[in-house]
Parts: C-alpha cells; structure tokens; sequence
C-alpha cells in the first residue's frame, strides 16, 4: 500500500543516479526508486543522471534544431502542423495559450514522431501522434538525426517507467503492456528573449501541466524553466549538464489516485540576447490503454478520484476542454 503523504515544499529539484539501468545492482535500483518515489511525491519533477545517452546524440539534436529555426518562415509555415491530422509538424508563434487569461506563448515548435508501420494496430484509424511526420527538404540530415534521439528517449522512457513501477511496489515491467504501441512525440522549441518593457502575463510557455504519461527534456545552457512547489513558489529547473529533466503527465496522477503529482510548470527565458532551446519527449500510455486508479494507491475506505478511462479518451477530452484556447501539454 502507498500511504499518503503530503507534498513537501521542495526548492531544489533532486538529481537521480540512474545507472542502475544499465544492468546495476539491485540495490542501486532500489535506491533509484525509492529517490524517485520522493520526488514524484512532492513535484512529480526530477533530473536524471548517468542515464547513458551519449553526449553526441544531445548535441546532434540541438544543433539539428537550430538549423530548423534558422530556415526562412516560408520554408517552416509549409510544414505547418494544423495541415497534418497526427499534430505533426511547425507550429509558428502566437499560436498556442498555455495559461488561461494571458498573451499568447512566445515560442515556436515542431513535432515529429515515429511512423508506424503497414501492420500497426492504429495504423489505419487516423489517430493523432500515429502517423507521418513532416520534414524539411532544406535539411536532408534531420530527420536521421531526429530519429536517432528518438529511440534513445524511448529506451530511456521505457527505464524511467520501470523505476516509476518500482517505486509503487510493483513489478519493474508493469508498465510496459500498456506501452507496446505508445504515443511517442518530440516537440522542439525555440524560446526567443522577453522583451523589454513587456504588458502582462507573457511567458515563453505559461503554467500548465502535461497531459500523459511521463516527458523528458533536454533543454540547453539558457535555462528558463521553472516548477511551482505546494507552497505556491516557483522553483528553477535550471540546466545541469549531463542531466534530462523528468516530469510527471497527468495519466500518473490518475493511476496514483493523485498521490504522484502533475506539477504545474512554466518556461521564461529572462536572458535578454540569446533563444532558449529545448526538446521535450512526451511518453504516453498506448490509446486503448486503460488508465484507472492502482490498488495499492487506494487505501481501506478511500475512493478514486477519477474514473477509469482510456489514455486516448483522456486525451481527447483535454483537446475538448481547451479548444479555443489552444492550451495543450508542452
């Protein structure tokens, strides 16, 4: 059983060795989870260390984005994700509102994913994150780079879950019967400076919380990133090289009976001459997979605070929730 405990008002967001991955001891697993256990407790946010993602794979990414933001507008705007039925693709400024009753987010982004193959189970039903991405003509090499830092995110999502598992008392693979076909996307982001003299509320990306199961981010030297603690304070994630920030989606929180959290969460870039870069991997439940309250989070006498639900229908209703404001998990 996993009791409840209340949050605690963390200001420094943990560093988790995750070498035990690897092939570690068993001991060093234990260890692993139980710090994960903590942070999921308190912001559902932690940096993963020693994950085994080499160096040149981070670096191929980001100077591969780079290169993206750079291209004539013209070039981005024709692979515009509002064209694409899987969400896939360019999405220009001012387009999206991550927090309700301010400016529009002042960030750029494109998305890709894997593409399924002829004999995939959602090949055919037209469901967004299933299907083809988009690429650059302009970038012959991107999407071999892309594709590359994909896979590795996927393997080190799929070890992340498995610490996350352990962490509730359950088996290390419990949550792979309902990743064997995931909704598997990178988004990439480029924040430009706040500019001065600025009215309102504007942020890069405004408080919000991600939607599914667990992201990872790579984000680069700028930093801007910043996670509000139970106290109601804001607390900078700010870059720590070697390292991927780790947080928890809302499908967590259901699975837990809220006891893991969904945090809030928000990107600034104060820096006043230079973008802020980044790349966030969300990794979530298959579409048909059920999401419902796990009995060890569920304690003599409690009841579940959400119903049960497939991660498809989870998703569709928070697209319903926001639309018209085009708030979404970022």
């Amino acid at each position: 059983m996993i009791p409840y405990r209340p949050p605690q008002a963390v200001r420094e967001l943990p560093v988790i060795d995750v070498g035990c991955l690897a092939g570690g001891s068993g001991r060093a697993c234990r260890e692993a989870a139980a710090a994960v256990r903590r942070a999921c407790l308190d912001t559902g946010f932690f940096y993963v260390a020693n994950h085994g993602i080499e160096a040149e794979v981070i670096a191929a990414q980001f100077a591969a984005s780079r290169r993206f933001f750079a291209l004539p507008q013209a070039d981005k705007l024709a692979l515009d994700q509002a064209r694409s039925p899987y969400k896939r693709g360019y999405e220009p400024p001012g387009r999206q509102v991550l927090d309700d009753g301010s400016p529009a987010d002042l960030k750029e982004s494109f998305r890709f994913g894997p593409t399924p193959t002829a004999g995939h189970p959602y090949a055919q039903r037209r469901l967004p994150t299933y299907g083809p991405s988009q690429w650059p003509d302009a970038l012959p090499g991107m999407r071999d780079v892309m594709e590359r830092y994909l896979a590795e995110m996927t393997r080190l999502g799929d070890g992340v879950l498995s610490l996350v598992a352990r962490s509730l008392e359950l088996e290390p693979a419990f949550f792979a019967g309902f990743y064997r076909h995931p909704m598997a996307t990178v988004r990439l982001l480029r924040y430009p400076p706040q500019p001065a003299g600025q009215h309102g509320n504007l942020l890069g990306a405004g408080a919000h919380t991600d939607w599914g199961g667990i992201t990872i981010l790579a984000q680069d030297e700028v930093g801007g990133l910043e996670v509000c603690n139970v106290a109601g304070e804001w607390v900078s994630a700010r870059p720590i090289p070697g390292t991927f920030v780790v947080n928890l989606g809302e499908m967590l929180g259901r699975w837990t009976n809220e006891r893991y959290r969904s945090n809030l969460h928000r990107v600034r870039n104060a820096r006043p001459d230079v973008d802020r870069y980044s790349a966030a991997f969300f990794y979530d439940p298959e579409y048909d997979a059920r999401i419902e309250c796990l009995p060890s989070c569920l304690a003599p006498g409690e009841t579940p605070r959400h119903p049960a639900c497939t991660s498809g229908e989870h998703i569709a209703a928070m697209h319903r929730r926001t639309t018209g404001t085009a708030k979404a998990a970022a």
